[in-house]
Formats: structure tokens, C-alpha cells, sequence
């Protein structure tokens, strides 16, 4: 079980990695997803404003995601799996990054409850960092 000073250093050298491998990790992210999610929602016939309805979002929200414009939070990526009766790591069109996300799930579960808030939050910022526009 790693200790908080643990975790923060294996964060740092993740960012450290992505930052070495000139891979934007949001753009990665968001790529990956709004292919899933289009086509999950197509499979079903659905139309972007029918999850929209169901997700509780938008139909314009819907449309930025799958045009990579935007990243959705935790909490909605939830709802969309929910709805589309799949697992979040379905939504992910990469298996290297839901076996990430897996691991990344692992050692929260490892941690104490004051350092998995702080972890959420930290998680929290970087998810409204990738939904907003480049510069």
C-alpha cells in the first residue's frame, strides 16, 4: 500500500512519462473516448440527444465530447456507461488505458480516505483542465 509521498511520486513520473513521449494526455483521452461513446450510442440506435436525455447532459455537450472538444467528469462518464449498459472501461477505446485506469483504481483502494480525497480532487482539476479549450 503505497504512502501518500508514494503516490505523488508515481503521479509525477506518469506526467513525467506523457510529457517525454510528447503525447497530450487529455487529447489521448478524449480521442479514445469520443469514439466509444459515438459508437456505443449508434450501436443502439440512439441519436446524441436521446443520451443526452437519458445521461441527464446536453445534446451540444454530447456533440463536443465526440468531436474531441471536450472531456467529460468522472460522474458523467459514469451516467453514459450506465445508460449504455456497459462498463466505464468500455467507454475507453484502448486497452493499455483501461488497464491503466484499472491500476490507478488499485492503489486508491490501498489508500486512507483523506488521501483518496486528496487524489480526487487532484483527478478533479486535471478533468476541467482537459475540458478546457487549447491555447
Amino acid at each position: 500500500m503505497p504512502e501518500s509521498s508514494q503516490m505523488a511520486n508515481i503521479l509525477a513520473r506518469a506526467e513525467v512519462r506523457y510529457k517525454r513521449l510528447a503525447i497530450p494526455t487529455p487529447s489521448w483521452q478524449i480521442a479514445n473516448m469520443h469514439l466509444r461513446l459515438k459508437e456505443l450510442r449508434k450501436e443502439r440506435g440512439w441519436t446524441a440527444e436521446v443520451l443526452a436525455a437519458k445521461a441527464g447532459s446536453s445534446k451540444s455537450y454530447i456533440s463536443e465530447i465526440e468531436n474531441g472538444k471536450k472531456f467529460p467528469s468522472g460522474r458523467l462518464l459514469k451516467r453514459f456507461a450506465d445508460e449504455l449498459g456497459v462498463t466505464v472501461y468500455a467507454l475507453i477505446d484502448s486497452d493499455d488505458l483501461a488497464d491503466e485506469i484499472r491500476a490507478h483504481i488499485e492503489i486508491m483502494k490501498g489508500l486512507n480516505v483523506e488521501d483518496r480525497r486528496a487524489v480526487s480532487r487532484h483527478a478533479a482539476g486535471l478533468l476541467e483542465q482537459a475540458s478546457e479549450p487549447s491555447k
